[in-house]
């Protein structure tokens, strides 16, 4: 069965797994041995709080909370296709597959914030990692907030009449924003002033930001990815394959991966100059999915045959 989610937790001692008929496993990475699994209505998204301490998955259209020791279930709460966690753990934003997020306490359930009188037929709401900044979608148009006060900080403009925002992406510092427009169209803007601050290669299907938000990577609908570099606009280097749904960048912050359909398999680069380090092709199917484990010790792969398979990162790189 087709593994759909691959993720770590924070301390590396379980890896978590949905595949597309919604079983949820979480293995002990000790001894790759199955800790427990939850069979059916797992929807491809799971996360653990960044202490470790929690679980979150989309499960039947609810948010499920789990303790990730015991697979026990803490909490269910109503809607949240995409939980997303704050940095200090301390919130869950549920966002819904369209439509403003909800703000919720992952120890009770309780709704902290709902946000009302916004567009709740667009995706491309975002929420910076600290939570300080919320972008909402109002009579087609984007404006950077402050969620608790609902303060406009800036409003965000196509630098060319690129349409509407269809996706939108905050730096992990949440300074820049990555916004593609609805005629594939990319730039980047300043989250304080809204002002553009350069336009990215066009054709965009997904962007993704370094770790330390100095570059971003720009994948194009031609299995292209342009390395950028945030401050100038430049591209650093071009590479092979597309994004996808990929974790890109390793631990180490200086390696990044890309999907290569034609080779089945991933093909890591780089990150300053795009110089391939190493591939994992020759998978069963095209679909590939990849996580690291949070010491950059071991790469684990999936594909459509429902098989993990476990690499030593410094024998792929």
């Amino acid at each position: 069965d087709r593994v759909e989610e691959l993720r770590f937790s924070p301390d590396g001692q379980i890896l978590a797994s949905v595949d597309w008929t919604g079983r949820l496993i979480f293995w002990n990475t000790q001894d790759w041995t199955i800790r427990y699994q939850i069979d059916g209505n797992f929807n491809s998204f799971m996360s653990f709080a960044p202490d470790g301490r929690f679980a979150i998955g989309d499960h039947a259209g609810a948010t499920l909370v789990l303790d990730p020791a015991t697979g026990q279930e803490l909490l269910r709460i109503p809607g949240g296709a995409r939980p997303v966690w704050s940095t200090d753990g301390g919130r869950i934003a549920a966002f819904g597959r369209v439509g403003p997020p909800d703000i919720l306490d992952p120890a009770t359930g309780a709704l902290l914030q709902r946000f009302t009188g916004f567009d709740t037929t667009s995706a491309a709401f975002a929420l910076s990692a600290d939570f300080s900044r919320l972008v909402v979608i109002q009579s087609g148009e984007a404006s950077v907030i402050d969620p608790i006060t609902r303060d406009v900080f800036a409003t965000l403009r196509a630098p060319q009449d690129g349409g509407m925002p269809e996706d939108i992406v905050f730096s992990s510092q949440g300074d820049v924003l990555a916004v593609i427009w609805s005629d594939q169209s990319a730039s980047l803007h300043d989250s304080q002033t809204g002002q553009a601050r350069h336009v990215l290669p066009g054709n965009v299907a997904s962007v993704q930001f370094s770790p330390d938000s100095k570059q971003i990577l720009v994948a194009t609908t031609d299995d292209q990815t342009s390395l950028i570099n945030v401050e100038t606009g430049q591209a650093v280097a071009q590479a092979l394959g597309n994004l996808y749904s990929l974790q890109a960048f390793l631990p180490d912050g200086q390696t990044f991966a890309t999907a290569v359909g034609p080779y089945r398999g991933l093909l890591f680069f780089a990150r300053d100059t795009a110089e391939i380090r190493g591939n994992l092709v020759n998978h069963a199917t095209a679909f590939v999915r990849i996580a690291s484990s949070p010491d950059g010790a071991w790469i684990v792969t999936s594909t459509g045959d429902g098989q993990l398979r476990l690499w030593a990162t410094e024998q792929v790189i």
